[in-house]
This record gives C-alpha cells, sequence and structure tokens, in this order.
C-alpha cells in the first residue's frame, strides 16, 4: 500500500520511509523533489518554482524547519525524511542492481571532481559523461543541451544538484 501524503501549501508531502520513496521511483519513476525551507517560502512569489513543486510525483520533507512548524501550528507529527538518507538508499539499491545509470547535474567542476573521486572510492559506477557542469540559471529555467544530453543518454536517473530554486526548476523542465 502507498504511504498517504500530507498537504502543507498545496504540495503533497510524502510520509512513508526513504525505502518506500525509492521504491516508488524505480516502480514507476517521475520527478522527486526535496524542498528546502527557504524555497517553501517562495512558492507566493515564484510561480515557476510553485509549479515544479506542484508537479512532482514525490515531494519528500526534507526541510527540519517545515516539519517543525507543521508540528507546532497544526498539531500533527510528520517525519522528517531527509534529501541526503533517500540518496544513499537510491544509490544502494542501483549498486545492488549494478545496471541502472544516473546522470548528474553538477554546480561545478569541484563538485564533478568530488563526485568521481567518491564513486571510486564506493565502487560506484560514475561516468565523467554522464556529469554534466550547470550553468547559472536566472529566474526562469531553461537549458536545451542538458534536455539534449539526457534524450541521447536516456539514463534511469536524473540527480539535479545545483541548489534549492535552480534545481526545481530545472527538473521540471526536463520532465
Amino acid at each position: 500500500m502507498a504511504a498517504p501524503n500530507e498537504y502543507i501549501l498545496g504540495i503533497p508531502f510524502f510520509t512513508g520511509t526513504a525505502v518506500e520513496a525509492v521504491a516508488r521511483i524505480r516502480t514507476a519513476g517521475g520527478f522527486l523533489v526535496a524542498p528546502s525551507a527557504p524555497g517553501m517560502v517562495r512558492l507566493s512569489e515564484d510561480a515557476p518554482y510553485r509549479r515544479a513543486m506542484l508537479a512532482a510525483d514525490i515531494a519528500i520533507p526534507d526541510s527540519g524547519l517545515m516539519v517543525l512548524m507543521w508540528r507546532l501550528l497544526r498539531r500533527e507529527k510528520m517525519q522528517r525524511l531527509s534529501g541526503l538518507k533517500y540518496l544513499k538508499q537510491l544509490l544502494a539499491a542501483l549498486k545492488r542492481d549494478s545496471s541502472a545509470e544516473i546522470f548528474w547535474v553538477l554546480p561545478g567542476a569541484r563538485a564533478q571532481e568530488k563526485l568521481l573521486a567518491w564513486g571510486q572510492r564506493e565502487a560506484f559506477p560514475v561516468k565523467i559523461d554522464n556529469c554534466y557542469i550547470a550553468p547559472r540559471y536566472g529566474f526562469d529555467v531553461e537549458d536545451r543541451h542538458l534536455l539534449e544530453l539526457i534524450t541521447q543518454h536516456r539514463p534511469a536517473h536524473v540527480a539535479v544538484a545545483i541548489g534549492s530554486g535552480p534545481q526545481e526548476k530545472l527538473g521540471h523542465y526536463l520532465i
């Protein structure tokens, strides 16, 4: 049975575990977001960000501040689900399979170097061809070159790790 969602500011937040979130994404595919508290504040002012959040197949409650405020204001308990915990579960599952590729969207060359070094240390297959150093995006996010690369590579997963705000908009653009 699928974990229910808890709606906060119109966003359906996944209330299951990291293992359940990974299982859902691996089974059904989709667009997962882990919004920060500052991102949640932007919902009323940033229409493209709000559209991205509403388009997500899974939104995980990664913001400790949001979870705390929810508990204080609504007197309802919600567990924080760390984006890092989700990523670790996903990577562990993919490592067991050793067949699914990830295409990584990164903020800079230093992040790429760290990712490649981590991949070697952990014996996790990270190909430099599956890494993309993103430009700095403005308010509206569009990247035709990245879209073309993803279309060519057809990875099982795309991990956008460029920071809150632009990454959700970019993920929405890519779907």
